[in-house]
């Protein structure tokens, strides 16, 4: 089942043309690059996501996220084809346009242009960070499902993949694995189960819930990097050199307008962020809406469902303190709820949710009608 497709670059590429059409010199010459280098990846993407999809579309027994954008701990993976069995193989796929031959040669790998051997950057090694940063998410969050009470501990493994029409030359470490598009699905659903990966099967929903609960921390990329030195704000300053004879003036129209305007940009500020001060993980608007309006609950931070609960808990225990020196006994009666877990708060009946809840009302939307709802505000949903 296909959970997500890639995201568009229409937007990338729009911002790529305006430098390039109107910008000079070295400038010109990395934007032209830019656009070449991000067409020939997403053709690369595209065409390997058109092998993925033809076979794995239908059953529910795979889950497929196509170009998934993680940002946890500071650190940012692109992932661009992540595929999961029922038996909690994660495979992460890095795909590359490499049309004529590769080899692993001389440390290193290796592709042939105009008839010579060049060395490029490990494609595996890419991949090794990737699988770092989502190995860290899971564990941090606590996502892998539970068999007996138990989690399930997750199956990383890293594939390469290359067009069609190119040749695989020479030998390759035993924990790469490098595979042609067109006959690399095949080849993962003919690999059998080995040793105690049996007793590790979980069902289709199960699957489809847990890869629902990834999807829910991509976090798409907002400014390209060629766009940071885009030449437009360059009309901005032309006002300016009219007023050249007369510089005395110039400035002083400056602080007037400062002031009208600065009530505004407070506001726009806290806006700039989108993720949370205190995991680091995807901020939605409603998120930091909430937190905007209760700033002395959460310390004037931004903060996600998740990192809301711990912080306002901890200021909760902290006012009845001095209240009445009596009230201890509630403090460690507190606990008991073990509010740590809710992740949001039901639509229907304000009761605490948990994330795993919070995921499942996401991923059927459409059932809900885009509304979180408790377990059993859910059951009288038809």
């Amino acid at each position: 089942m296909i959970l997500k497709e890639r995201d568009s670059l229409d937007g990338r590429l729009q911002q790529l043309e305006e430098t390039l059409n109107s910008s000079s010199g070295l400038l010109r010459d990395r934007a032209a690059k830019d656009i070449a280098f991000v067409k020939a990846g997403a053709r690369g993407e595209d065409e390997a996501a058109y092998h993925i999809d033809f076979h794995l579309k239908s059953t529910p027994n795979w889950a497929v996220i196509h170009d998934l954008r993680l940002e946890w701990r500071g650190r940012v993976a692109q992932i661009d084809h992540l595929i999961i069995d029922r038996y909690l193989q994660i495979n992460v796929v890095e795909s590359k346009s490499f049309r004529s031959k590769i080899r692993y040669a001389n440390g290193g790998w290796e592709r042939i242009n105009f008839n010579h051997w060049e060395g490029i950057p490990s494609p595996v090694d890419q991949n090794d960070r990737h699988i770092l940063v989502l190995e860290q998410l899971i564990k941090d969050r606590q996502l892998t499902p539970k068999k007996l009470g138990f989690p399930i501990p997750p199956k990383f493994v890293n594939i390469v993949l290359v067009q069609p029409t190119c040749s695989i030359m020479g030998n390759y470490p035993a924990d790469v694995r490098v595979h042609r598009m067109d006959s690399f699905v095949k080849k993962l659903q003919a690999e059998p189960a080995i040793g105690m990966e049996v007793f590790k099967l979980i069902s289709a929903e199960t699957l489809q819930a847990f890869a629902a609960q990834l999807l829910a921390f991509h976090a798409p990329a907002r400014v390209p990097a060629s766009a940071r030195a885009n030449p437009n704000p360059a009309p901005n300053p032309a006002p300016n050199p009219t007023p050249n004879p007369t510089l005395a003036p110039a400035p002083k129209p400056m602080p007037a307008p400062v002031s009208p305007p600065a009530a505004a940009p407070v506001q726009a500020t806290p806006a700039a962020p989108k993720t949370c001060e205190s995991c680091h993980g995807p901020l939605s608007g409603a998120e930091a809406e909430y937190c905007r309006k209760f700033p002395g609950k959460f310390g004037g931070k931004l903060l996600c469902r998740g990192c809301q609960k711990p912080a306002g808990r901890t200021r909760t225990q902290d006012q009845p303190a001095p209240v009445s020196p009596a009230a201890s006994p509630p403090i460690s009666a507190a606990p008991a709820p073990v509010p740590a877990m809710i992740a949001a708060r039901c639509a229907g009946c304000s009761e605490g949710v948990e994330h795993k809840v919070v995921a499942f009302c996401r991923f059927n939307s459409k059932r809900f009608g885009g509304r979180v709802l408790c377990r059993n505000c859910q059951a009288t949903v038809k």
